[in-house]
């Protein structure tokens, strides 16, 4: 029988631990765990990331709107032609939100 995945998932993070703490001995003797220091700030890294997920929305459910409209993937639960055109709708607001987007960050004011 397999193991569940939370168990899977802790002994493979236990692992991890252990061969990290095993690989940065010093001297032979002490066990410390390496710590690694990277210069980034908090709030530019939050703003990157939301930029990313908001660029790659607008792909993603054009995407997923294909999907869910066709049959074959969807089986009974395709999505209703009265629907449909507000997920484009959706879909063209984020890309054009993009789009304003990287007008302001290339075109100089």
């Amino acid at each position: 029988m397999r193991k569940k995945p939370r168990v899977r998932a802790a002994q493979l993070f236990a692992g991890l631990t252990l061969r990290r703490v095993a690989s940065s001995r010093h001297a032979g003797r002490h066990f410390t765990i390496q710590r690694v220091s990277v210069a980034l700030d908090p709030a530019k890294a939050l703003y990157w990331a939301a930029v990313v997920n908001g660029v790659l929305a607008a792909p993603l459910m054009a995407v997923m709107m294909l999907i869910v409209r066709n049959e074959k993937a969807m089986g009974e639960l395709v999505l209703p032609h009265r629907a449909t055109p507000w997920g484009w709708a959706a879909t063209a607001v984020m890309a054009a939100a993009t789009a304003i987007f990287f007008w302001f960050l290339f075109v100089p004011a």
